[in-house]
């Protein structure tokens, strides 16, 4: 019995016995059959001891999680300044280990000195430096608020890092990155509302799962020698994960509102089947996709629908279809045409006569094109600016004439509407104005009253001057009646004949 000596291993690895027969014979074949079979055996342990730390040290580079957003691009337009997108955090770690514990950290990029992005970024609606983390396995819910003063495309990154990764030095395996398009479709000016996310329920905090028993493993793989042998031998001769990505078709053109379906197929071309998940960009705005199967194991199909909205903007699109998964990211693009599918619309109006009477009636005129019978409104405005709507059809020629009698006096103004069909967009007329004038005050009524107003007050002139006269009458009276003497001059009373002074008669 030999021992078989190891290199730095003997703690490690439990010696290994040869045992080696030799015959002492003229005859040197007997003995050199057994030598071959023991050392073909020992080439073989030895390759399959190297075998077993091939997987190990595999799983020990591939990243422990991945994560994604989706939706990959997201729209803003005052008031609503906020947008909310998913980030998912897919768990790599090996069968029987415990999901890693991952925290994530927003990073804006900035495009030219400026960043609309404000501080008011949420996970699952907590602040984000406040947010304590999450098991990977799970998804995060992420709310973000901007600035409307720059209109354009900008970039935000989620980071997210394991207990062995540092947000000062971010590389993977232990940090990982997913990048979100965000389009603001404001302007300067204009002003947005406030946001306030709820604070999701109290969760107990993390306890991080205790270290792995390595020594264990070592031991359960030593302990069943067959088992081990088993399904250890092929990982020398196995080939890495890997997979494509294709699209078909290529190429597609739809007219505004309609869609698209796409084929996508995620084909495992080597290694064992992992999972795969799938997103997209390159869409314009007003726009919409979804995948019947979001992600899976390759081999795998998954159709992707396109959905556009009439105002979306016509042009040629080129889309990018990407696969992650299994410490691979591949991608296939297709093209999507989109045309304008409606045409323009006019509508006229016209208000005769632009001047009225009270009392009068004014008609209202007006066409639409292209000819066709159809409803449309008729908005009039008051001098006081109440509106009042009314539906009218058209002829079969587009025209149409409606007829008022406006009450209340001052400028009126009418336009007409039309929402619109499938084939052409909706028109506004420009505003027809004309003006009612106030009604005149009838003559007679005033005229009256002021005959009424001039007879009582002659009547009144006369009375007093009347009862004027009757007294100075009385006083002259009063006057004539008194006498005086002719001697002294002294007043006579009345009914004497005597002065009753010098006592000369009256």
């Amino acid at each position: 019995m030999l021992p078989l000596k190891t290199t730095n291993h003997s703690s490690e690895y439990p010696l290994i016995f040869l045992k080696v027969h030799r015959q002492v014979t003229r005859d040197d074949k007997s003995v050199r059959p057994r030598k071959n079979i023991s050392c073909f055996m020992l080439l073989i342990l030895l390759l399959s001891s190297i075998g077993s730390f091939i997987p190990a040290a595999q799983s020990m580079a591939a990243p422990l999680f991945t994560i994604k957003v989706e939706p990959t691009t997201v729209f803003i337009r005052p008031p609503n300044c906020w947008a909310t997108f998913t980030v998912y955090i897919e768990n790599r770690a090996g069968e029987g280990q415990e999901p890693v514990f991952v925290r994530l950290m927003p990073a804006p990029i900035v495009t030219g000195g400026i960043s609309p992005f404000t501080d008011k970024i949420f996970f699952d609606g907590m602040k984000w430096n406040e947010f304590p983390g999450k098991k990977a396995g799970n998804s995060v819910t992420v709310t973000f608020q901007g600035a409307p003063f720059a209109v354009g495309t900008y970039q935000l990154q989620i980071f997210a890092c394991d207990e062995m990764g540092s947000f000062k030095k971010i590389e993977p395996p232990n940090c990982q990155v997913a990048v979100v398009d965000v389009v603001f479709q404001g302007g300067p000016g204009m002003g947005c509302e406030e946001f306030t996310p709820t604070p999701p329920p109290y969760t107990p905090p993390y306890t991080p799962p205790p270290p792995y028993d390595w020594w264990g493993w070592w031991r359960w793989r030593w302990h069943w020698p067959w088992e081990w042998w088993g399904w250890q031998w092929p990982w020398i001769v196995q080939q890495p994960f890997d997979f494509t990505i294709e699209v078909a078709p290529n190429t597609q053109s739809i007219k505004a509102g309609q869609s698209a379906t796409y084929t996508v197929t995620a084909k495992l071309i080597s290694g064992s089947s992992q999972p795969v998940a799938l997103s997209m960009t390159g869409l314009p705005g007003g726009s919409t996709h979804t995948f019947t199967t979001q992600s899976g194991n390759p081999t795998f199909t998954s159709n992707l629908k396109i959905s556009t909205e009439t105002s979306t903007s016509a042009g040629t699109y080129q889309l990018t279809i990407t696969g992650t998964g299994g410490g691979k990211i591949h991608s296939a693009t297709a093209t999507l045409a989109i045309d304008v599918s409606k045409t323009t619309s006019t509508l006229t109006i016209a208000a005769s006569p632009s001047t009225l009477n009270p009392e009068e009636s004014v008609s209202i005129s007006g066409a639409l094109t292209p000819a066709q019978a159809t409803t449309v409104e008729l908005i009039y405005q008051r001098p006081d600016g109440f509106e009042m709507t009314k539906h009218l059809t058209t002829t079969s020629t587009g025209t149409y004439t409606d007829t008022v009698k406006p009450e209340i006096p001052g400028m009126w103004s009418v336009k007409s509407r039309w929402q619109g069909d499938e084939k052409h967009f909706s028109a506004e007329s420009s505003a027809a104005n004309f003006f009612v004038q106030a009604p005149q005050e009838n003559p007679w009524p005033l005229l009256f009253a002021v005959i009424l107003i001039a007879l009582v007050i002659v009547i009144a002139a006369l009375v007093v001057r009347k009862r004027g006269g009757t007294t100075v009458s009385k006083l002259s009276v009063t006057q004539i009646s008194k006498r005086y003497c002719a001697k002294c001059g002294s007043e006579i009373p009345e009914g004497s004949t005597y002065c009753m002074k010098c006592g000369e008669k009256a």
